[in-house]
């Protein structure tokens, strides 16, 4: 039974019956409110951080993986316990933590942050934070763990970005109750308390406690490290959760980690001398384990034995069943006055329904949880929880999802990141939308009229129904007869056509379909054969594009020997919140125009903000040594903007 499994992880986490109980209940309760988990969202080539094999760096990967129903009440125990967690830490609780508590939901902390995350983030909380693996040992164990999966290899250098982003997550959750120090090395590391055989065990308790449910070690003793099938996606949704699961069992579960770990000692041991990676230091892993010391919390004491829950009596079940119940009654008819939202447990923003239906705000980029609450007479209820993570959006895309409660009434939520300069996610815009059932809106505009009026109203509203029914049956009778008649041949008479002058540069251009040219017929056929532009939908062109900007022009050689020339260009898809509806290409030398072409822009870019152009030119055309223009414009705001050009030297080589 979930709830059972729920209890008993809440239970070794707080040795508290009460709190274990709330903790459990709410977590099964709030189950069905998580949306987003089965989206199918990948990560764009163009957002991968790290080192590339050439060849792979464009395969699609996830960095989030979508849990199981039993692993997803798993994480929501950590979520409900933290807010029980503080008021303890508060002296506001049933109890007051002592460092093993504190040791206990430090570690369970670490899961909540990385396990949605997929494995990187679990290794670097469970390997470089708890065991204190450097940036290259840590890289050397994710690279084995992966199997040396080059869509997934980071670097040192974003490994340490992120290690640091997800320390300051660690002190800002239990600010002032931990210190920081730096290394001698210059690294910034919690200061930890001298451990000891009793922490050991207590730590690898929690860690088997805390593993993925219903995963398995997959490793056996004496593995190759350098050939481990069960560790290798080939970037299908089939098998990629799987495979990521099996990855978090292996870090997180002590055993199977620590047989990992030796495997990779031996592994590090027989590298070459001239190979950085053999001086990775793997062996005696517990030694080096490093737990905070905790200030302001008694030591050696223990509040009872958190391994063994009480058994749940009769009665605790009817007690249960009558909870959700009742939540389930107030859910049907809840109608709420007002909705907030809750970023990381933090209410950011709030909405009066009387007002308005929506709502919009801003998250930054290390923001990893929305919690949508709606409040009425009665007090607050959750309506929704979107765990999330920003990099898997594709930058100029929307993510979108929306719930539906047991009163009818949906919840929407829309995510739109944006990025700096660089192409670096800064955050995002987040609509919620909420919207009422229809019949308890009609309800409640009727309950303030007596009686007879809303028996009388219910009245006319029914023959209403019924006579709009019976218009619309006639109607499509009708128009079926219609269709099954004969038709008549009418012949249409050709019409003289006139040739439009092309438009000038202020007026909006007639929309032109892909590789459509804005010239007169007779001009056509010669513009054919001097150039054709075209969208590319091939990621690998990304690589070889060059990128247009109004204050950058650079020189392009055409190789005159082929009988086409092909280039690619880098175009930006808007510029200062102006986003461009259409493109211009313009050819030409010496000031003299050669070609012209209009596009309409695609949907979507193809790498970051830009869309990829490919320019195709009749090289039997062009005269050798002698400078062309290629100009790129935008429309956008009712004029043509000049994006840049690039510069053409055909040669014969």
């Amino acid at each position: 039974m979930y709830f059972n499994l729920a209890f008993d992880l809440a239970y070794f986490m707080h040795a508290s019956k009460e709190i274990a109980f709330f903790i459990a209940e709410d977590a099964l309760d709030e189950l069905p409110l998580v949306i987003g988990k089965q989206k199918k969202n990948r990560k764009a080539s163009r957002m991968l951080s790290g080192f590339w094999k050439g060849g792979e760096r464009t395969r699609p990967i996830r960095q989030t993986i979508r849990l199981s129903e039993t692993q997803m009440l798993q994480w929501l125990c950590y979520k409900q316990s933290e807010s029980w967690e503080r008021q303890t830490e508060k002296g506001e609780g049933l109890y007051s933590p002592t460092a093993e508590d504190m040791i206990v939901r430090y570690l369970g902390y670490l899961l909540f942050l990385t396990l949605r995350r997929g494995s990187f983030y679990v290794t670097l909380a469970i390997g470089q934070i708890l065991h204190q693996f450097d940036r290259r040992e840590t890289r050397l164990f994710y690279d084995v763990l992966t199997q040396s999966d080059s869509a997934r290899m980071k670097d040192t250098g974003y490994i340490g970005k992120q290690r640091l982003q997800l320390l300051g997550r660690i002190c800002d959750r239990f600010d002032k109750l931990i210190q920081v120090a730096k290394t001698p090395g210059g690294e910034t590391q919690i200061v930890a308390q001298p451990m000891t055989q009793r922490l050991i065990d207590l730590v690898s308790d929690c860690l088997r406690r805390f593993s993925p449910w219903d995963t398995t070690c997959i490793i056996e003793s004496g593995f190759d490290v350098t050939d481990i099938p069960g560790f290798y996606s080939a970037g299908s949704d089939i098998d990629e959760d799987k495979i990521e699961v099996d990855r978090l069992h292996t870090v997180v579960d002590p055993v199977c980690f620590d047989r990992f770990v030796r495997g990779l000692a031996q592994y590090a041991r027989a590298l070459p001398d001239d190979s950085q990676d053999r001086f990775c230091n793997f062996d005696s892993s517990n030694s080096r384990l490093a737990v905070p010391q905790f200030l302001n919390t008694p030591g050696n004491q223990s509040r009872g034995d958190r391994s063994k829950p009480p058994t749940l009596s009769k009665e605790d079940y009817i007690r249960l069943g009558r909870t959700l119940d009742a939540r389930a009654r107030r859910r049907t008819s809840f109608s709420p006055k007002q909705i907030s939202a809750y970023v990381d447990s933090r209410m950011v923003a709030s909405l009066d329904l009387h007002d308005a239906n929506h709502l919009q705000f801003f998250v930054g980029s290390d923001a990893g949880i929305i919690e949508v609450r709606g409040r009425d007479d009665d007090g607050e209820l959750t309506l929704a929880t979107l765990p999330f993570e920003l990099n898997e959006i594709p930058a100029g895309e929307t993510f979108k999802d929306s719930v539906v409660d047991r009163g009818g009434q949906k919840l929407g939520i829309q995510l739109t990141p944006f990025e700096d300069s660089e192409g670096v996610i800064e955050g995002a815009r987040v609509r919620l939308t909420y919207s009422a059932p229809r019949r308890k809106w009609l309800i409640s505009k009727l309950a303030r009229y007596p009686q007879e009026v809303q028996e009388t109203t219910f009245h006319y509203l029914r023959w209403l129904t019924v006579g709009l029914t019976t218009l619309l049956v006639g109607a499509a009778a009708v128009f079926i007869w219609s269709q099954l008649q004969p038709t008549k041949r009418v012949e249409i008479q050709p019409v003289e056509q006139v040739e439009k002058a092309p438009s000038q540069d202020n007026e909006p251009p007639k929309p032109a379909a892909p590789g459509q040219e804005e010239h007169p017929r007779e001009s056509r056929k010669e513009v054919r054969l001097i150039a054709r532009a075209s969208w590319s939908t091939d990621p690998q062109t990304v690589l070889q594009a060059v990128s247009i900007e109004p204050t950058r022009g650079e020189v392009k050689s055409i190789d005159l020997s082929r009988r086409q020339a092909q280039i690619f260009l880098s175009i930006p898809q808007y510029d200062d919140n102006r986003t461009y509806e259409r493109y211009r290409i313009k050819l030409g030398t010496n000031n003299q125009g050669l070609w012209q072409q209009t596009l309409r822009a695609p949907a979507k870019g193809m790498a970051g903000n830009a869309h990829i152009l490919s320019v195709v030119m009749d090289s039997r055309q062009l005269i050798p040594d002698r400078m062309y223009t290629l100009r790129i414009e935008g429309w956008a705001r009712d004029k043509w903007t000049t994006l840049g050009q690039l510069s053409l030297n055909p040669k014969v080589q």
